[in-house]
């Protein structure tokens, strides 16, 4: 099997808790590409409970939230048909993030997320453009499907 390719390998100067691979005390979560999906595999440790055996729901978020931010940053380049190595590379943040928790995610397995984009549009803007992308989510059926806005942030 071919190695993976991940997405948080290509976002240079990624400090983020979650998906920063330049922090050393993150989660450091890898999506990667499975067809049109995006997908992560996570796995929780003691420090990672919110009560004993059960994930932390703050961590569950944070996975959420990365997974789905390295998932529209790598959707934006493959749509414009090029390497996630390539330039220029895009920084996101989220603007809304809603989550239904079904039931308690237990500590002792390995989580698995699954994104993919169900709409996408590029606005024109001054000096660049901007991205919008709206996502579906869903965590080992322990969460209903999320819808997560995500922006193209201006901070370089």
């Amino acid at each position: 099997m071919a190695e993976r390719e991940h997405f948080q390998d290509h976002m240079p100067g990624n400090v983020c808790f979650g998906c920063g691979s330049d922090n050393p005390s993150g989660l450091h979560i890898h999506s990667y590409w499975q067809g049109d999906e995006a997908v992560c595999q996570w796995q929780p440790d003691d420090s990672h409970q919110g009560w004993q055996g059960v994930t932390c729901g703050g961590i569950i978020a944070t996975l959420i939230d990365c997974h789905c931010m390295a998932t529209t940053m790598a959707t934006a380049i493959r749509q414009e048909g090029r390497a996630l190595s390539t330039e220029p590379h895009y920084k996101f943040a989220t603007g809304m993030l809603n989550i239904k928790y079904l039931k308690p995610t237990l500590n002792d397995r390995t989580l698995e997320l699954r994104a993919h984009v169900i709409y996408l549009l590029m606005v024109k803007r001054q000096p660049r453009p901007m991205w919008l992308h709206f996502w579906s989510t869903v965590v080992t059926n322990q969460i209903r499907p999320i819808h997560n806005l995500a922006i193209q942030s201006k901070l370089n």
